[in-house]
């Protein structure tokens, strides 16, 4: 089943860990809401990470043929599978079909709450980072996002998570640098479009520019893409700028304000249609006193005046 150089696992070992995972997905499917995962499943995972650093890759798949690729993305998905090397299982899991694995992604990934972690001095990610992060290789360069992949909560991890001036290198600039530049990935393939509320995104690339104030710590091939990330938060923050000016109500320029006022060239004639106005309003309500300039008949005896 395997052929490496040193001596590797049984057929019997392989087997076991391959029906290890099968029925981890099934429990999987059966219970989500479940408090732990299978033991002999996570287990069955690490193994297939340690065949992986040993350069296994035919190990490996061979112990994934029989699994639901999707549905083991999806739990790799889940917050309890946070670990720092389960998610070099990607690229195998999605080889190949990585465009359909992310489309069918898509709700998973909008439905979830993101948050970053600090832990022993460096960054955990959120399992959707990491997969997103390990997607980007094996997608076409023509790729598109799916309509309804929306990214409203993968560009506000940072927010409310204590990150300011004082929180800088050394905790694991790459790290940042990978988070921003897998999230910018993506905005400039279509999510920009898609995010329910544009506005939000300003704070992202806001958090940008201020980590590359500090002058992170990276190395020159980091550099590189470092400075390609901070290059178009700049662009989205003037495409920003650009769809809130579009947005705003006109309002009337001074020239537009001072036609609408009288002048002393009109002020007469104003006046003098306002007191016409006044007068025509007098005639008219005096009507029944005045008939040609005459006394009414009524009104002389009314008065005591010989008719």
């Amino acid at each position: 089943m395997c052929d490496p150089e040193l001596p590797g696992p049984h057929d019997e070992e392989l087997n076991f860990m391959s029906r290890a995972i099968v029925h981890g997905i099934a429990v999987y499917k059966d219970n989500k809401r479940a408090a732990t995962l299978e033991e002999d499943f996570l287990n069955a995972l690490a193994g297939c990470v340690c065949l992986l650093s040993e350069g296994r890759h035919d190990c490996v798949k061979s112990i994934l043929k029989d699994a639901d690729h999707f549905t083991l993305l999806v739990i790799l998905a889940d917050h309890r599978m946070r670990s720092k090397n389960i998610y070099e299982l990607v690229p195998v899991i999605a080889d190949g079909n990585a465009v359909e694995c992310l489309r069918k992604l898509t709700p998973n990934i909008i439905d979830r709450s993101l948050y970053l972690q600090l832990v022993d001095l460096g960054l955990d990610f959120p399992p959707v980072i990491e997969i997103l992060a390990r997607l980007v290789p094996l997608l076409p360069s023509t790729y598109i996002v799916p309509r309804e992949f929306d990214l409203s909560c993968l560009i506000s991890p940072l927010q409310g998570r204590g990150y300011s001036g004082r929180f800088q290198p050394p905790y694991s600039p790459w790290m940042f640098g990978e988070y921003f530049a897998t999230t910018i990935y993506y905005l400039d393939h279509g999510a920009f479009d898609r995010l329910a509320d544009k506005g939000s995104s300003r704070s992202f690339f806001d958090q940008i520019l201020r980590f590359d104030e500090h002058d992170p710590d990276l190395w020159e091939d980091e550099e590189e893409n470092w400075q390609f990330t901070v290059k178009r938060a700049k662009y989205y923050l003037e495409v920003l700028d650009a769809l809130r000016a579009a947005a705003a109500p006109s309002q009337p320029g001074p020239e537009e304000v001072i036609t609408e006022l009288p002048t002393s060239d009109n002020w007469r004639g104003l006046a003098r249609q306002r007191l016409r106005l006044i007068w025509h309003g007098f005639r008219g309500g005096m009507g029944s006193f005045w008939i040609s300039g005459h006394m009414r008949k009524e009104d002389k005896a009314r008065s005591g005046i010989e008719v």
